[in-house]
């Protein structure tokens, strides 16, 4: 990302997101594809799960404070990829907001997952 006419703290905070996420990515890349879509514990919860976890929750604050910026709020499109709302999808009730977004993603495969997260970040 181009970042000339930021102010340095806005270059910083880009080039830290982006320091963070290719060190996330080297972590998927040490998982390995063949483990990423592998229960990791009794919850059911396996790598690719996680993945879309923190992209849904990317699409979400991101949608927000692009909203913010805009003086409206976000659309549900933005918000959640979707023209409309999963069912249960209460950003004031995490536990319902998590298992609906668990549920929804859950059917992704290994590499729509992956895509979305790419393009989402």
């Amino acid at each position: 990302m181009d970042t000339s006419g930021m102010s340095a703290e806005q270059a910083t905070t880009i080039e830290r997101l982006q320091s963070a996420r290719a060190a996330f990515d080297e972590l998927l890349v040490a998982v390995g594809t063949d483990r990423m879509t592998q229960p990791m514990d009794a919850s059911g919860w396996s790598v690719k799960d996680i993945v879309a976890h923190i992209t849904a929750y990317e699409r979400w604050t991101t949608a927000h404070l692009r909203g913010l910026l805009r003086g409206e709020p976000p659309t549900v499109l933005e918000q959640y990829g979707t023209d409309e709302a999963p069912n249960g999808a209460d950003p004031f009730d995490l536990d319902t907001l998590n298992a609906t977004m668990l549920e929804r993603d859950r059917v992704l495969t290994l590499d729509e997952a992956m895509q979305v997260a790419g393009t989402t970040f």
